[in-house]
């Protein structure tokens, strides 16, 4: 012999939750009267629940893979009146047999490490070039 099924309507007053448990249509039913019911109290018009629309079956696509793109190269930036780049890009340029980082750092006032960046970024976007190892020119 099948179990019988419980169904159940529990009221917490401290929360006013109301748990409702049991088969579907025990638990809709039992939904919409206690609806009906509180809307009664309040003068409200009771607005009946849509009912719920057939499942269909959804048809799995394939996914075109997006092409992920790569790191996006650094841009040398349009140097401002006064700027680091624009300070090593003057003294670069003026030397057209190439100059050395130890030099832009006496020339600029610059660390080492902002020389580095300014040239790094400056090769990557095709503004300086290295003549030989150490030195770098105006492309």
């Amino acid at each position: 012999m099948p179990m019988a099924e419980r169904s159940r309507i529990k009221f917490n007053p401290s929360t006013m939750e109301i748990e409702i448990e049991g088969t579907e249509a025990f638990v809709r039913n039992s939904f919409n009267n206690i609806q009906e019911f509180f809307f009664k109290v309040q003068g409200k018009k009771v607005e009946k629940p849509a009912k719920p629309e057939k499942k269909t079956k959804s048809v799995r696509t394939s996914k075109k893979e997006k092409a992920k793109p790569g790191p996006r190269p650094k841009k040398l930036k349009a140097a401002r009146p006064g700027s680091n780049t624009e300070k090593v890009m003057q003294v670069i340029t003026s030397s057209p047999q190439g100059t050395s980082a130890d030099n832009l750092v006496k020339k600029t006032g610059l660390n080492k490490r902002q020389i580095w960046e300014v040239i790094k970024m400056g090769k990557k976007a095709g503004k300086i070039k290295s003549k030989k190892r150490g030195v770098y020119a105006s492309a």
